[in-house]
């Protein structure tokens, strides 16, 4: 099977994947990450620019 996304995430489909649950999404219009969403262990993630790597898996806190 074809690896659909170049290195910095995106595919050739308009997608970014993920890095951390491999799951594809349609990338946030405001920030060009990956959404908030539920990620391996049903814990908040999305993704930032860290370090000089683009879509770099960062967890979001839950607000209460």
């Amino acid at each position: 099977m074809p690896n659909w996304s170049d290195d910095e995430g995106r595919s050739y489909f308009g997608k970014i994947e993920c890095k951390r649950c491999l799951q594809d999404f349609d990338y946030d219009k405001k920030t060009g990450e990956v959404p908030i969403h539920k990620c391996i262990g049903g814990e908040l993630w999305t993704s930032a620019y860290v370090n000089g790597t683009h879509y770099y898996p960062v967890r979001v806190k839950e607000s209460k």
